[in-house]
C-alpha cells in the first residue's frame, strides 16, 4: 500500500503514469492517508463513501464546476459534456438524474451485459 507522503502529494489533474495502470492503490492511500483531499488547484476530492454522503446532504455544498471548466476547456463539446454529466451537478438536477440511470445498473442488468462487455473487451485488446 502506498504511504501518506503518496497520498498527500496526489494531484488528481496531474496523475503519474502508475495510477493509469492501476488507479486502485491510488484511491486506497487517499482514503487511508487523506481522505479529503485537497489538489494543488484548491480542489477537492472526497474519497470515502461517508465524506460524500454528508456533501450531497448538506444544501451549501455545490460540485458545480462550470467556471473552472471553462477555463480548462473553453467553449465546445467538452464543456458541454463536463457541465452536463451527472457527477457535476448539484442536487435536485443530480437526484433527478440519478433516479432516471439507477434501473440500468441493477444487478440483474449488469449481469445481463457481463458476457458483451467481456467479449467487447477481449476483441478490442487483439
Amino acid at each position: 500500500m502506498l504511504d501518506q507522503c503518496f497520498a498527500q502529494s496526489v494531484d488528481m489533474l496531474n496523475l503519474p503514469d502508475s495510477y493509469y495502470r492501476d488507479p486502485y492503490p491510488t484511491f486506497a492511500a487517499l482514503r487511508a492517508h487523506d481522505p479529503v483531499h485537497r489538489n494543488a488547484d484548491g480542489t477537492v476530492i472526497l474519497t470515502r463513501y461517508s465524506d460524500n454522503d454528508a456533501v450531497w446532504c448538506d444544501l451549501t455544498a455545490s460540485v458545480d464546476k462550470s467556471e473552472m471548466f471553462t477555463k480548462l476547456f473553453g467553449e465546445g463539446p467538452l464543456l458541454e459534456h463536463w457541465t452536463h454529466t451527472m457527477l457535476f451537478r448539484d442536487p435536485p438536477e443530480h437526484k433527478t438524474l440519478r433516479k432516471l440511470t439507477e434501473p440500468f445498473f441493477s444487478r440483474k442488468n449488469v449481469r445481463t451485459l457481463r458476457g458483451f462487455v467481456e467479449e467487447t473487451v477481449e476483441r478490442l485488446i487483439e
